[in-house]
């Protein structure tokens, strides 16, 4: 098993990540949600649904998330995408800024570093 990393927005814990996969900069795995932070805040929610049905759309798109992502949102953005906002945090404290992650179904989770 991985490491498991805490997900912040901001000061907001989404929940906590075991990763079962990593090839820096990116790192893959399952979430288990903060129900308090996710019922506190639609932005963050909005956002997970359209990441998972995103990942269903990418997977029959030839390039990277992040390359589907940019050419899919220059019409239509989410207010939580392009921000600085997102990081992980190790149990021993060492934080890591990373792109917005993306969320897939049942619980999966795709996050890469932000250089």
């Amino acid at each position: 098993m991985g490491e498991k990393l805490d997900l912040f927005y901001g000061d907001e814990l989404l929940g906590t990540v075991s990763t079962n996969q990593t090839s820096f900069p990116s790192s893959s795995g399952q979430i288990q949600f903060n129900p308090e932070t996710l019922e506190n805040d639609k932005d963050l929610m909005d956002y997970i649904e359209s990441s998972r049905k995103a990942a269903d759309e990418m997977l029959a798109f030839n390039g990277s998330f992040y390359q589907y992502r940019n050419n899919k949102e220059r019409s239509t953005s989410h207010p939580v995408i392009d921000t600085q906002r997102w990081c992980v945090i190790s149990k021993d404290g060492a934080k890591t800024k990373i792109r917005p992650p993306l969320f897939l179904k049942d619980n999966g989770i795709v996050f890469t570093v932000d250089k």
